[in-house]
C-alpha cells in the first residue's frame, strides 16, 4: 500500500514538472484531438499566436492555418496516423487578426496507457526573426553582386576608352555589348550608343517601353545617347525597372564617352595646328 502511495505521489510530481515546462516554454504547445479540437494551449502559443488559453480550447486548430495551406493538415495526419513524428517542419500560421507567423513545427502522437492513438501534440517555434535575417542576407549578397558588376563594367569601359589603337566605331561597339552583363537582368537586357545618326547596338536590341538613357553633347556639338533596355517586364525599382545604381553607372558611362571624344577632338585640332 505504502509503495503504490509513494509510486503515486511520484507519478504527480513528474506530471507536475512535465506541465511547469510545458507552460514555462517559449515554444507554443498545443494539444489536440484527433478531429482537431484544441485541449491544451501554453503560454508560448499566447505569445506567438496571441490568443489566450480560453479563446483556443475548444476550437478547431485549422482556424490557424491559412486557406492555401489546409492540405498540410491532412498530409501531416496521414503520417502520424502511420506512426511517424513530423519533426521541424517549416510553415505558415495565423496569429491573431489573421497576420502571418513563419513557423517550424514537430507534430508527435499522443497515446493512451494501451498505446492507442488518442491525439496530437503540435510543438511550433516562431522562426520570423531567422527568415528576416536570411531575406536580409540574400539582399546584402544580391547588392554586392550588383555592385561588383557595376564596377567590373566600369573599369572595362575605363580600359577600352585608353586603349589609342582601338578606332572610335569599335569602341563603340564593344561599349554597347559590355553594358547589359553590368544591369539586373542581363538575360533579357540590350545595349546601344548613338552618335550623330550612328548606332552601336547588341544583335537582339529593339525599341522597348523600358528603357534607359543617358545623353551627352561633346564640345564641337555632336550629340550622342547611351541607352540600354529591358526585353520583358521586371519589378519596379527606383526608376521604372531600374535601380539608382543603374541610372548611376549610365551616366558614368555617356559623361566618359563625351570626355573621350573630347579628347580625340583636342587631339585632332592640335594635329591639324
Amino acid at each position: 500500500m505504502t509503495e503504490n502511495i509513494t509510486e503515486q505521489k511520484r507519478a504527480e510530481g513528474e506530471r507536475s514538472l512535465l506541465a511547469t515546462i510545458v507552460e514555462s516554454s517559449e515554444d507554443a504547445i498545443i494539444g489536440r484531438k484527433l478531429d482537431g479540437t484544441i485541449i491544451s494551449w501554453n503560454t508560448g502559443a499566447e505569445r506567438i499566436f496571441g490568443y489566450r488559453a480560453k479563446e483556443a480550447i475548444g476550437r478547431f486548430y485549422s482556424f490557424l492555418v491559412p486557406a492555401d495551406r489546409m492540405n498540410e493538415l491532412e498530409e501531416i495526419r496521414k503520417k502520424i496516423k502511420r506512426g511517424e513524428r513530423v519533426k521541424h517542419y517549416e510553415s505558415v500560421r495565423l496569429a491573431k487578426r489573421g497576420k502571418p507567423v513563419d513557423i517550424s513545427l514537430t507534430v508527435s502522437p499522443i497515446k493512451d496507457a494501451h498505446g492507442k492513438l488518442i491525439g496530437f501534440s503540435t510543438v511550433g517555434r516562431d522562426i520570423g526573426a531567422r527568415k528576416r535575417g536570411e531575406a536580409e542576407r540574400n539582399r546584402l549578397v544580391r547588392q554586392l553582386g550588383e555592385r561588383v558588376k557595376e564596377l567590373t563594367t566600369m573599369y572595362a569601359v575605363a580600359h577600352l576608352l585608353q586603349m589609342e589603337k582601338k578606332s572610335t566605331t569599335t569602341l563603340l561597339e564593344e561599349i554597347s555589348a559590355l553594358l547589359p552583363l553590368a544591369w539586373q537582368y542581363p538575360e533579357i537586357t540590350a545595349a546601344r550608343v548613338l552618335l550623330d545618326g550612328m548606332e552601336f547596338k547588341t544583335p537582339n536590341f529593339h525599341s522597348s517601353g523600358w528603357s534607359q538613357q543617358a545623353r551627352f553633347t561633346t564640345t564641337d556639338g555632336r550629340k550622342g545617347t547611351v541607352e540600354v533596355v529591358y526585353l520583358a517586364k521586371r519589378p519596379s525599382e527606383v526608376e521604372g525597372p531600374f535601380l539608382t545604381e543603374e541610372r548611376n553607372l549610365i551616366d558614368a558611362v555617356a559623361e566618359n564617352l563625351k570626355l573621350y571624344l573630347d579628347r580625340k577632338h583636342l587631339e585632332s585640332e592640335i594635329l591639324e595646328i
